[in-house]
């Protein structure tokens, strides 16, 4: 449900499994850095970058399987030595939130 509409169905696992939330040739990514909130902001620019949302001190990634973790820590976190990326499922936060950006900027088209 988002906004008292139904976007999506299905159980929370095959939601999170399914090709619309992590379609083919693409991977996800946890990214542990000092400035999330600034490496965010960097993703708009980046066309690797496919979607990415904020999970509290951490940021998961839908990134294109040919952009290296080199590129995406280089550009995201330039200077942090101690920024680490790690491959992650989809969560089902993930899923709704992917799911919820798609459908509104379907409805704005």
């Amino acid at each position: 449900m988002h906004q008292g509409r139904l976007i999506a169905m299905g159980r929370p696992n095959d939601l999170k499994r399914s090709r619309e939330v992590s379609p083919a040739g693409t991977r996800r990514l946890e990214l542990v850095c000092q400035e999330p909130a600034l490496a965010l902001s960097r993703c708009r620019g980046f066309s690797g970058i496919l979607d990415a949302t904020m999970f509290g001190d951490t940021l998961h990634l839908l990134v294109a399987e040919d952009c290296t973790n080199e590129m995406i820590l280089h550009t995201l976190c330039p200077g942090d030595a101690e920024a680490k990326l790690r491959p992650i499922g989809a969560t089902l936060e993930d899923a709704f939130v992917f799911l919820s950006r798609r459908h509104a900027s379907e409805n704005a088209a």
